[in-house]
């Protein structure tokens, strides 16, 4: 890496995870120019890296590792993001010191993030880009966000309100009404900002957008694994009626 290079932890991992993915294209190059000399059969030879299908996971700090990654990289084609905190799902507007969440001055801005970012502090409705944001970077590529119910980390309201706004986007350019909207879901669990609980529905959530294979049980849907706007815990809350009071 450039030794003059500002960004910090969380983007150097970012970047890194783009190199992953360089490395899968190469080592599938090598792969097709070897078999296609061997004696193995044409199929066999003809056998690609599947490019349609690469995912990205994290949890907490690997969480908002797995969002930079897919903003910056359009070859990781969907995303698990796990209890990313902010600045990750959860919005700085959207968050303080009061819910025991990260704040500008208070998320690590020296090592994770630019030691700039403490003159945030106070501004954050300033702030150019927030995590709405990052999801129009990845839209229309499907992601999933979970989170714990009491994630100090995650407030629930933030996440919440991040997602509503990313749905327009999803809705424009990932197509009309629920098949934009299905590809940017929430999924809640119980307890606090703990690690991987239900990894296996971070795979099912990577397994429906690859193609792999459908849900589980007859008649169990995907609104069924992920609900869309009945799935909000804040869904009755409303600034214009908070305003009017």
């Amino acid at each position: 890496m450039d030794p003059e290079a500002t960004f910090q932890l969380i983007a150097r991992r970012a970047y890194l995870a783009g190199r992953i993915v360089d490395w899968l294209y190469q080592v599938d190059k090598e792969r097709i120019e070897t078999l296609s000399q061997s004696v193995l059969s044409p199929a066999a030879a003809t056998r690609r890296l599947n490019t349609s299908s690469i995912g990205i996971t994290g949890h907490s700090r690997n969480g908002k590792q797995s969002l930079l990654a897919a903003a910056w990289d359009e070859r990781i084609t969907a995303v698990a993001d796990s209890s990313s905190g902010v600045p990750g799902f959860s919005s700085y507007r959207f968050s303080s010191g009061n819910t025991f969440s990260e704040t500008p001055s208070s998320s690590w801005p020296g090592p994770w993030w630019l030691p700039s970012l403490r003159d945030m502090a106070g501004l954050e409705d300033t702030n150019p880009m927030d995590a709405h944001g990052l999801l129009a970077l990845i839209a229309p590529r499907p992601v999933l966000h979970a989170n714990a119910w009491t994630d100090n980390c995650d407030p629930s309201f933030s996440i919440e309100t991040t997602y509503l706004a990313g749905l327009g986007v999803y809705e424009f350019v990932g197509g009309s009404g629920a098949e934009g909207r299905a590809r940017l879901r929430l999924d809640h669990r119980p307890g606090d900002h703990h690690g991987w609980e239900t990894p296996h529905r971070y795979v099912d959530w990577f397994d429906y957008h690859f193609d792999y294979h459908p849900l589980g049980q007859p008649g169990y849907t995907y609104d069924d694994r992920w609900p869309e706007s009945s799935n909000l815990l804040h869904r009755q809350y409303s600034w214009d009626e908070w305003a009017n009071k």
